[in-house]
């Protein structure tokens, strides 16, 4: 698949059909041609497909407690294990937070946390008293439209992400542009289950698929 990754990345739209479907195939995806291209300039695509791989494989588990959520908080530290990307997968989808890789790698960018260096235990600690924010359908256009043009806050972009929280936000913002969709009907089509991500692949559903 990394092979196919690389090929796909830096080809023509015409050449890479036939890899595109096979890599779709093979890793349960729906990926677009756009999503290889310049995948090279961010690093290896073996950890791009890794990355893939783990947001197909790792689900939520159920009844998960809290000194688990301390396990895995601290083995999503690079310093402690080797495998922390997965592990970092595995904790983001069974906490509640939007963004759980700046509470590791970032944390005195988040908002309310004030912490330098912060121990698994206040990590978790802060996820679980964490309460999202709900915004208005005027609120998430506005957010939503700023966050494209590049001038969120780093407040507003947390708000932003736990109101849209199965998105990564750039990733979004990519996908929209290349479809030419506008952030209202953006958020108009998201709210009404038109554009879903899955495994990491944002969709715009068939109208008689999103009812």
């Amino acid at each position: 698949m990394a092979q196919l990754a690389d090929w796909i990345d830096g080809a023509s739209r015409e050449e890479s059909e036939a890899w595109l479907s096979e890599f779709n195939q093979l890793s349960e995806t729906s990926h677009e041609f756009e999503d290889f291209q310049g995948l090279y300039g961010g690093g290896e695509h073996i950890d791009w497909v890794r990355l893939v791989l783990y947001s197909v494989i790792i689900q939520p588990a159920e009844n998960v407690t809290r000194d688990e959520l301390v396990e895995l908080a601290h083995r999503c530290m690079p310093e402690n294990d080797d495998d922390f990307e997965a592990y970092l997968e595995i904790f983001s989808k069974n906490v509640p937070y939007p963004d759980i890789s700046d509470l590791i790698f970032w944390p005195t960018h988040v908002p309310g946390f004030h912490k330098e260096e912060p121990t698994a235990d206040e990590i978790v600690d802060f996820v679980l008293n964490y309460k999202k924010t709900n915004l208005s359908k005027h609120e998430l256009t506005k957010l939503l439209s700023k966050h494209i043009n590049d001038t969120l806050t780093k407040e507003e972009f947390y708000l932003l992400s736990e109101n849209l929280e199965d998105f990564e936000l750039n990733s979004l913002s990519f996908w929209l542009q290349r479809h030419q969709i506008a952030p209202q009907q953006a958020i108009e089509l998201i709210l009404a289950g038109k554009i879903v991500v899955n495994h990491g692949t944002i969709t715009l559903l068939p109208d008689e698929l999103s009812r």
